[in-house]
């Protein structure tokens, strides 16, 4: 599992490895562990680091709840060949002609992570219908695979 860089402050993505009854460590926030959230900002506290999210921004939490999430932001290693249902991160959000793709530009947001809900494999394009769009359909040039940290087992 990738450690929790504190010194990073670029705009990222962070996975929740421990939601700890879903109560944020002032009580109040609800975490899902398993979530993949936008990090905020990084607080240097005495001996511990708390991050801020942007899906909860008046909470603080201890960062080590977090790991680090990756994907390729230069270019698409969207895999195809498989049907789950996963986190994918924009990195292209460019119209293209294609097979009555939906207008990406207009939707997506580069950098953003969305969830694939089905994958419709052709002779020469693939679209990818994500969650957050309903019945919408992206090519699947435009996603990057999010790679998840494994967990320790205890």
């Amino acid at each position: 599992m990738k450690e929790f860089d504190t010194l990073n402050l670029k705009p990222r993505h962070v996975f929740c490895k421990d939601g700890t009854n879903g109560l944020d460590d002032c009580g109040g926030t609800f975490l899902v562990t398993g979530m993949i959230y936008h990090l905020m900002d990084v607080i240097g506290k005495n001996n511990c680091t708390l991050v801020q999210l942007k899906e909860c921004p008046k909470s603080c939490f201890y960062s080590n709840r977090f790991a680090e999430v990756e994907y390729s932001e230069k270019y698409s290693d969207f895999n195809i060949y498989n049907p789950s249902m996963r986190h994918v991160a924009c990195v292209n959000n460019q119209d293209q002609n294609w097979s009555l793709g939906d207008n990406a530009s207009k939707k997506l947001i580069v950098g953003e992570i969305y969830h694939v809900s089905a994958v419709e494999v052709h002779d020469w394009h693939t679209r990818v219908c994500l969650i957050e769009f309903g019945n919408m359909q992206f090519n699947s040039t435009s996603f990057s695979e999010v790679r998840i940290p494994k967990q320790k087992e205890s």
